[in-house]
C-alpha cells in the first residue's frame, strides 16, 4: 500500500512540475508578446511605402489568384483554385500594422485597431511586430520577393537534412507536401506565410535537435511553444500545420524503436501540449485586452468561437453540413496538378506493394494514422469556418496527406521492392487491395 501511495505521489509531483513549467512558459510568452507589440507601435511609419502597399492591394482586389495579377471584389472567393490569395486579410494586416492613431502603445496593442477593420481585439496580431519595421524599409512588392527567397531557402535546408538522413523517397514526400501548399500563393500572401514559417522552422529545429527534444519529454515544451506562436501570428488559416508537419518529420527521423502504444502516446501528448499553448495563449489575449480596453473582448471572442464551430445558440447541429465542410476543402485537391501528383503516389504504392508481396509492419503506422485523422476532426469541429474559408483552410489537408505518405513509405522496403516475389504473393496482395477498395466504395 505504501508503494502504491509513493507511485501516485511521484505521478502527482511529475504532473505538477510539467504544469508549472508550462504555465511559466505561457506567462513569459504573454509578457514578451505584449511587449513586442507595444514596442512596434512606437516605431514610425513610412507613409510612401504604406500608400504604395494600400494602392497595390486595392488594384488586386480582395481575392485575386497568384497566377493572375488582377481581379474584381469577389471573383475567386468561392472557387476551388489552389492559388487564391486572401487580399482582404492582407489589407487587415497592413492597416493594423501601419496604423498611426495617437494612443498609448499598450492600448493600441490590445485594441489592434485599423481604419479598415476597426477594433480586432480577439486576435493577437503578433505579425505587427515584424511587418511594421519591415514596411519602413520595403515596399509590398519587395517584401513579397524577400518572402519568397526566405521560404525557398527554408525548404532547401529541410530537403538537405531529409536527403542526408532518409534518402530520395522522403525528399519526394517533402516536395509533395510543399507543392500541396501552392508555394507561389503562400509567398505572395502575408496571411498564409506565418503558419508556413512556424511549421517549417519548427520542423528544422526539431530535426536538428531531435535527440535533445526526445530526452525528458522536452518535446512537450516545444509543441507548447509552437501552439503559442501559432496563436500569436495567425488569423486562423491552417493552424494544424504547425503541429502536424513538425511531428510527422520528427517521427520519420527517429530511429529508436518502440511499441505502437508508445508512439500513440507521443502523438497524443504533443497534441495536448500544442492545443494548450494555442488555446491558453489565445485566451490570455482576450483577458488582457478586456482589462486594458475595458470592453467585453472575452464575451465577443467566445461568441465567435461558437459561431465558427457551428454551436452558436440557434444553430442546429447538422452532421451532413459538417461532412460537407470536409468535402469542400478536399475539392481543392481535385485540381489537375494536385490530382496527378496524388494519383502518381497511389500508382507507385500499388506497384511496390504488389512487387514486394505485401506491406511491411511498423509500430509507427498507428501514429501516422492518428495524425492523418486530425485534419478531418479539425474540419468537422470548425465546420462553419472551414466551409466558408475553404480557399485557404484546405491546406490543413496537407498534414493528412503527408501523414498518409509517411505511412505508405513506412510500409515499403527499398531492399524488398526489388526482390523476386512469387506471383501467388502478388496476386493475394492485389486481391486484398482491390477488396479493401471495394469495401470503401460501398
Amino acid at each position: 500500500m505504501r508503494e502504491i501511495r509513493r507511485s501516485f505521489y511521484q505521478i502527482y509531483k511529475g504532473a505538477l512540475k510539467i504544469v508549472g513549467k508550462g504555465l511559466f512558459l505561457l506567462l513569459t510568452g504573454v509578457l514578451c508578446g505584449t511587449a513586442l507589440l507595444a514596442l512596434a507601435y512606437l516605431l514610425p511609419v513610412n507613409p510612401e511605402n504604406r500608400d504604395i502597399a494600400y494602392e497595390q492591394l486595392d488594384s488586386e482586389g480582395w481575392y485575386p489568384r497568384a497566377v493572375i495579377s488582377s481581379s474584381s471584389l469577389d471573383t475567386w472567393f468561392h472557387s476551388y483554385f489552389p492559388d487564391v490569395l486572401d487580399g482582404n486579410s492582407d489589407k487587415i494586416m497592413l492597416y493594423t500594422a501601419l496604423d498611426d492613431t495617437q494612443e498609448n502603445p499598450l492600448t493600441r496593442a490590445m485594441n489592434s485597431y485599423s481604419q479598415y477593420a476597426g477594433n480586432y481585439s480577439y486576435y493577437w496580431h503578433g505579425y505587427v511586430s515584424i511587418l511594421r519595421p519591415l514596411m519602413f524599409f520595403f515596399e509590398l512588392a519587395e517584401l513579397r520577393t524577400l518572402n519568397m527567397v526566405c521560404q525557398i531557402f527554408l525548404m532547401i535546408a529541410l530537403a538537405i537534412i531529409i536527403a542526408r538522413e532518409k534518402g530520395i523517397r522522403y525528399v519526394c514526400m517533402f516536395v509533395t507536401s510543399c507543392i500541396l501548399l501552392m508555394p507561389l500563393a503562400v509567398s505572395m500572401s502575408l496571411q498564409f506565410s506565418w503558419i508556413f514559417y512556424i511549421g517549417l522552422t519548427g520542423t528544422l529545429v526539431l530535426l536538428l535537435k531531435k535527440e535533445y527534444f526526445s530526452e525528458n519529454s522536452r518535446y512537450l515544451w516545444f509543441f507548447l511553444l509552437l501552439g503559442m506562436l501559432t496563436s500569436y501570428f495567425d488569423l486562423l488559416t491552417y493552424p494544424l500545420f504547425t503541429w502536424g508537419i513538425p511531428l510527422i518529420w520528427w517521427l520519420v527521423m527517429r530511429k529508436d524503436t518502440g511499441r505502437a502504444v508508445e508512439w500513440l502516446k507521443l502523438v497524443a501528448a504533443s497534441g495536448v501540449s500544442w492545443i494548450a499553448g494555442y488555446g491558453l495563449f489565445w485566451l490570455s489575449k482576450w483577458i488582457l485586452a478586456g482589462m486594458v480596453t475595458g470592453r467585453d473582448v472575452l464575451g465577443d471572442a467566445v461568441e465567435e468561437v461558437f459561431l465558427r464551430s457551428g454551436t452558436l445558440e440557434g444553430q442546429q447541429f447538422d452532421f451532413t453540413d459538417r461532412c460537407n465542410a470536409i468535402y469542400e476543402n478536399w475539392l481543392h485537391y481535385e485540381y489537375n496538378i494536385y490530382a496527378v501528383l496524388l494519383v502518381g503516389w497511389l500508382v507507385w504504392w500499388l506497384y511496390c506493394t504488389i512487387r514486394q508481396g505485401g506491406w511491411l509492419r511498423s509500430s509507427k503506422k498507428c501514429a501516422y494514422l492518428l495524425i492523418g485523422l486530425s485534419g478531418f476532426v479539425w474540419y468537422f469541429v470548425l465546420s462553419n469556418h472551414t466551409a466558408v474559408h475553404h480557399f485557404f483552410t484546405y491546406r490543413i489537408f496537407s498534414v493528412t496527406i503527408l501523414a498518409f505518405l509517411a505511412l505508405i513509405l513506412e510500409g515499403i522496403s527499398v531492399g524488398r521492392c526489388g526482390e523476386k516475389v512469387s506471383w501467388k504473393q502478388r496476386l493475394i496482395t492485389l486481391v486484398l487491395i482491390g477488396g479493401g477498395y471495394c469495401c470503401r466504395l460501398y
